[in-house]
């Protein structure tokens, strides 16, 4: 046969020894390559496996907690559960459940704006009052039909042409009295604010520990009044509150009648504390944060009092009182604690950011900045909310 008629012309011929070669180098590499993957694969499953039974393993604790419309997920839960309890033990899935619950209430609370407390209710009310004290409502405007509830029927008109007499506090609550003998009943919710604005000046008044909403899609009541300003009550979440209360309503008002005795007045003593804390069989903590037994109060600025009369808040409410009504020692602290606290916080007008903000509230993991306590700052949670305090000085 001739070379051109050669059918491997044009092809190169490998010799066959070194196809072998090549092709067993190949395979091999493959191999190997095919069981690093393999392995790799085998350990981020196992690791998720780890990670989802852990998961399991503290919503197991949660689902616990829910009451008949979580069944179905609580037994799902429970049968991860169970496999979880067996491989890491007893021990983990409790702590697991507690770390669980913690940050839990740490997402909701960074989702939820705490509701403004008594003093940055003052320091608006102060504010405000500069404004319309003495001056009359010229015209109301009301972007929507309700904030919390529906507005009053004929809000606006009964508000128009009226006289602002004197703004008062009551709790978290604002009063405006007019001379038409109704009261303007306003609270800020979540995240509600006033602004004042005249010309180009648009102030938020008032500090707050998270900053307020400025977005005019948000502004729901515009109220200009006589001095040459018009107040902007802005809420984002619309869990404000603006209500007109008649004369003789006052003290049959829902919101207002079942408020405990105002921790700034003159009257409010170790005695009056102990009145309220007399029978309760909850912590110190819950009691404080009822507004039925001091208004005004919330989970910030008890968490600041019971530090500074170094009390513990799991300790029963009812400890400070005598069988006989009479106010122990303990109340004595508490109720002068109460008060400082929130008059040091309405002079200051603490802000985000100060360094003399707070001295136990959102300090988890810092060390107590009591003089000679080795103690460090403790976060638990008391009825789904944070409390900090210090373990060592707070008894």
């Amino acid at each position: 046969m001739s070379l051109d008629a050669d059918p491997t012309r044009g092809v190169t011929v490998v010799p066959i020894s070194r196809a072998l070669v090549e092709s067993s180098a190949i395979a091999e590499d493959g191999v190997n390559r095919g069981r690093r993957v393999c392995r790799e694969r085998r350990s981020q499953n196992r690791g998720a496996a780890q990670r989802t039974a852990y998961r399991f393993s503290r919503q197991t604790r949660l689902a616990e907690r829910s009451g008949s419309k979580y069944r179905r997920e609580r037994e799902r839960y429970a049968k991860a559960g169970s496999e979880t309890h067996r491989r890491y033990g007893k021990a983990r899935g409790q702590r697991a459940g507690r770390h669980l619950r913690l940050s839990k209430v740490a997402f909701l609370e960074s989702r939820i704006l705490p509701v403004p407390e008594l003093p940055e209710v003052e320091a608006v009310r102060r504010q405000l009052r500069r404004v319309m004290e003495n001056a009359l409502i010229e015209r109301v405007e009301t972007r929507r039909a309700d904030l919390r509830s529906p507005f009053p029927p004929d809000f606006a008109a009964r508000l128009e042409g009226q006289r602002v007499r004197a703004l008062r506090r009551r709790a978290k609550y604002l009063l405006a009295d007019l001379e038409s003998g109704d009261t303007l009943l306003m609270h800020l919710g979540m995240s509600g604010s006033f602004r004042v604005v005249k010309g180009r000046r648009d102030d938020v008044q008032g500090g707050f520990y998270f900053e307020r909403g400025r977005l005019e899609a948000h502004d729901h009541v515009l109220l200009t009044m006589s001095s040459g300003v018009t107040i902007v009550f802005n809420d984002p979440r619309r869990f404000g509150v603006m209500s007109l209360v008649g004369a003789g309503e006052r003290d049959s008002y829902r919101a207002l009648k079942t408020l405990g005795p105002e921790p700034l007045e003159r009257g409010f003593n170790a005695t009056t504390l102990a009145r309220a804390l007399k029978g309760k069989k909850t912590s110190l903590k819950a009691a404080l944060s009822d507004q039925r037994v001091v208004a005004g109060l919330g989970n910030i600025y008890v968490c600041e009092a019971l530090h500074v009369a170094q009390l513990s808040p799991k300790r029963r409410a009812s400890t400070l009182v005598t069988t006989a009504g009479a106010p122990r020692p303990a109340a004595a602290e508490l109720a002068g604690a109460i008060q400082s606290v929130l008059r040091d916080a309405i002079a200051k007008r603490h802000r985000p950011g100060g360094s003399d903000r707070f001295k136990v509230y959102d300090r988890e993991g810092q060390r107590c900045p009591r003089r000679g306590c080795s103690g460090t700052i403790t976060r638990i949670v008391q009825a789904g909310r944070s409390t900090f305090f210090c373990p060592v000085c707070q008894r």
